[in-house]
């Protein structure tokens, strides 16, 4: 089994990191998504919580982008704990070109395409050290975090510093050309699974001769279906009540060539034995 990333981004968020470094970052952290308590608003509240009340007291402004159902309840919980946050309507990532960090907490997607969006445009991202953002740990400016202390530590390094430019192999790895390079490639088939495939065809041809004349109306009676066909209907081939021979595995590289050193060992011992008979 193999996992891989198969996701890419517009092409207009990558023309916006292009750009960038010549326009600069002029506002602080944000967060985008759907008003959901699943979408890590309520941890993140609870990290800015633990860290202003902390000996170190480090605060920070958050700009929260999205619209839903749960939208009036992350606010009242913001202002129950007192957070300097600011509640935006649901908007086009792409319209968020001048913060410089997104900080995105959550980890109910199997891959979020926010943070790769993110990294696109040449900002920060500061999100959980989990699989489900594993793909992301190859970018010098994804931010990760497995602790509130290390929290905070990418909090000031994103305070005190500017995203990286992305060089072009970086760059090409958020494309949908590379995504699709990257399907291909965990789609193939290796040499290991196609030497499982004569199980499968010997599967398949089993299960096709179990559902054919009597014993396949046997079968679906069995199993409280009805029968597919009327007896008098019923198709029975010569060869219905023989299952198919199951095909014989393929032999190893290594087999194939002990077999052929032996067959060519047998020879030479025949041609040996002629010889000797016939000089005598």
């Amino acid at each position: 089994e193999e996992v891989s990333n198969v996701h890419g981004v517009r092409s207009d968020f990558l023309k916006v990191g292009d750009a960038a470094p010549r326009r600069g970052l002029k506002k602080g952290f944000y967060f985008i998504g759907k008003a959901l308590m699943a979408k890590g608003l309520p941890k993140l509240f609870e990290l800015m919580d633990v860290l202003r009340n902390a000996t170190s007291q480090t605060t920070f402004h958050v700009d929260a982008y999205g619209s839903g159902p749960d939208e009036k309840i992350l606010q009242e919980m913001a202002v129950s704990k007192s957070l300097d946050v600011t509640f935006h309507r649901g908007i086009d990532h792409l319209e968020l070109q001048d913060h410089k960090t997104m900080v995105n907490p959550s980890t109910s997607e199997v891959l979020c395409t926010t943070t790769a969006e993110a990294l696109a445009m040449g900002k920060f991202v500061i999100c959980p050290d989990h699989p489900s953002n594993a793909f992301f740990k190859q970018f010098p400016n994804c931010l990760m975090y497995n602790s509130t202390a290390q929290f905070r530590k990418q909090i000031r390094f994103a305070m005190n510093h500017d995203p990286m430019p992305m060089d072009k192999e970086t760059r090409n790895k958020l494309t949908w050309e590379a995504a699709t390079e990257r399907f291909v490639q965990a789609a193939q088939v290796t040499d290991r699974i196609a030497a499982l495939s004569w199980q499968d065809d010997y599967g398949a041809s089993f299960h096709t001769w179990l559902g054919k004349g009597k014993k396949g109306n046997a079968v679906r009676r069995l199993a409280g279906a009805a029968p597919l066909l009327d007896a008098r209907e019923e198709d029975v081939d010569v060869d219905d009540d023989v299952p198919p021979p199951p095909p014989p595995p393929q032999e190893s590289k290594a087999n194939s060539r002990s077999t052929k050193v032996q067959a060519q060992a047998r020879d030479a011992t025949d041609k040996k034995g002629r010889w000797w008979w016939g000089w005598r």
